[in-house]
């Protein structure tokens, strides 16, 4: 069995302790915020697949790779208590940092490696970045925008929509801006930011012949 790299661990925990998660702002992430995301979903399927895990529900997307591995790597309870208390962000965000610490681990080990697939939780640590975060709602896991205090649709739990070879987006923070910049630049409210991701995600499902009213409740809109 490999040994974990507890000094990644550490790196990665410092990292996350470092989130400051904003309470209000413009709105300025949300295009690459639903990409990242999809992304993750994305990175997720691929990996869910070539471990057989069982792929049901609204939260497939949601589980340690390491410990499907079967590496049985678990955080330190200090830190598990740490990350159970940061109220500031939601479960699920919470779960999911478990997760990475877990990846930050094991990642390097001969068992994670043979499957020669991208890192799973990269994404999200670049949506983190951008001050957003996962959120559980009714039906499907959405995205709470913490700059905003806005829900964004279009994460859909349907797992064909992320059947796609190649990436939803480059992980790559100068990338990302442009993106957003090329948003903010057509619509100048959080509603009209939304109404053009709803759409742009209406134009994917019907070419992938997905009805967006199956697989989502709800479109896009602001709160608060």
């Amino acid at each position: 069995m490999s040994v974990p790299n507890e000094a990644a661990v550490q790196a990665m925990l410092e990292r996350l302790r470092a989130y400051q998660w904003p309470k209000h702002g413009k709105g300025t992430h949300h295009a690459s915020t639903l990409l990242l995301a999809r992304e993750y979903y994305r990175r997720m399927l691929l990996w869910g697949r070539a471990l057989n895990c069982q792929l049901t529900g609204h939260q497939w997307a949601f589980f340690s790779v390491i410990r499907e591995i079967g590496l049985g790597y678990e955080v330190d309870k200090k830190v598990y208590d740490e990350i159970s208390d940061m109220r500031k962000i939601s479960w699920l965000t919470r779960y999911t940092f478990l997760c990475i610490l877990a990846w930050a681990a094991m990642n390097d080990s001969s068992e994670v490696k043979q499957f020669q697939l991208p890192n799973p939780y990269d994404p999200l640590l670049f949506m983190y970045d951008r001050g957003s975060q996962f959120y559980r709602g009714i039906g499907d896991a959405g995205v709470e925008l913490m700059d905003t205090h806005a829900w964004m649709f279009g994460i859909t739990s349907t797992q064909k929509f992320y059947e796609k070879p190649t990436p939803f987006v480059e992980l790559n923070h100068d990338v990302l801006d442009a993106l957003d910049a090329d948003y903010n630049s057509r619509a100048t409210t959080i509603f009209e930011l939304n109404r053009l991701i709803w759409e742009e995600f209406e134009a994917r499902a019907v070419k992938q012949r997905i009805s967006p009213k199956s697989v989502i409740k709800y479109p896009g809109r602001g709160i608060g």
